[in-house]
């Protein structure tokens, strides 16, 4: 099942946790990475006062369910430090599923397709970079025209740094 990932960090060393993010994601043997977007840094989203966050995406083919690797996500985000004290507060690590190939959810621990998605331009700016063409079915509309459509006016700056 093609999966997309995004991740985020704003503590410590970001690429750090950004590369060891991915790697242990890959280091499961039922997920392929598939694509990886470039770094993107962006402002923290609410009002909280914390650092910029570097972002990007990932496409993953996997026969894990969304539900199991969320709780998989949740571990690698554990293991790396994430502290789940302050919502939107800053973090190690953050890993969130938005979307996953014919698959669709919407319960308190899991939304299918991630339901801020399609507002947020850290989100939208690294899919549309790896995935500009993918239709997003419960939109009813590609990446490409989700970003165009897109009234968040936040910066969203490619980063000359990537991963290892």
């Amino acid at each position: 099942m093609k999966t997309f990932l995004s991740l985020g960090s704003n503590l410590g060393d970001k690429i750090y946790y950004l590369n060891e993010a991915i790697k242990r994601i890959n280091d499961n043997p039922k997920i392929s990475i598939q694509n990886i977007s470039s770094i993107f840094q962006t402002a923290p989203v609410g009002e909280i006062e914390q650092g910029d966050f570097y972002n990007l995406v990932a496409e993953i083919e996997t026969e894990i369910l969304p539900p199991e690797l969320l709780v998989l996500t949740q571990q690698i985000e554990n293991e790396l430090g994430r502290q789940r004290e302050v919502h939107w507060g800053a973090r190690t690590i953050d890993i969130d599923i938005l979307l996953a190939e014919n698959f669709e959810m919407q319960n308190e621990k899991l939304q299918i397709p991630h339901p801020e998605m399609h507002k947020r331009n850290f989100v939208l700016v690294p899919l549309n970079e790896i995935a500009k063409d993918y239709f997003v079915k419960p939109f009813g509309k590609k990446v490409n025209e989700l970003l165009n459509e897109c009234s968040d006016n936040s910066q969203v700056k490619k980063l000359e740094k990537c991963l290892k």
